[in-house]
């Protein structure tokens, strides 16, 4: 199918938000293999290596400034995610199938707010995990501690956007 460029300067719609979710899955799921290759890197070189030690300082500063950037990367996500949904919400009119559907997709959030919750918490109970979290990651260890009350106000705030906006646009 080919784009006529008469579709550009229009809005978008649900396919450019889905394929802009799987751009961004993508990254994500490529940033995961870089850290798990990291980190494999710096725990397997010490066998063909007498002299690791610039090996080993390469990897684990790799691995540190990766920790580093996706613990700030998922509060950027948090805050960019709260900016976008605003803005949604202000465009969205507050018609009847809107209300129910709106309504539909908070609950939805925040019972897997829970499911989130307890999947981190039983993961916590894994010592390693815990004092990795607790040393390299004291961003996402917050936000995912605290899961179901940030994604509360994140719909909080959304909600309250979304039925107190004035609907003379």
């Amino acid at each position: 199918m080919k784009k006529s460029i008469t579709n550009l300067n229009k809005k978008g719609n649900l396919f450019d938000f889905l394929e802009v979710g799987n751009v961004l899955l993508i990254i994500v799921i490529m940033g995961f293999i870089a850290f798990i290759i990291l980190s494999n890197f710096s725990t397997k070189i010490s066998v063909f290596d007498t002299e690791q030690n610039n090996y080993s300082q390469l990897t684990n500063t790799a691995l540190n400034r990766t920790t580093t950037s996706l613990d700030w990367g998922s509060l950027l996500f948090l805050i960019s995610a709260l900016i976008f949904s605003i803005i949604m919400a202000k465009k969205i009119p507050t018609d009847p199938k809107y209300i129910t559907i709106v309504l539909l997709i908070s609950f939805v959030f925040f019972i897997a707010s829970f499911i989130i919750a307890n999947i981190f918490g039983s993961l916590m109970d894994n010592s390693q995990i815990a004092s990795y979290m607790n040393l390299r990651m004291p961003i996402t260890l917050i936000l995912l501690k605290y899961f179901p009350y940030v994604v509360a106000i994140y719909e909080a705030i959304v909600l309250i956007v979304f039925f107190g906006k004035d609907e003379q646009i």
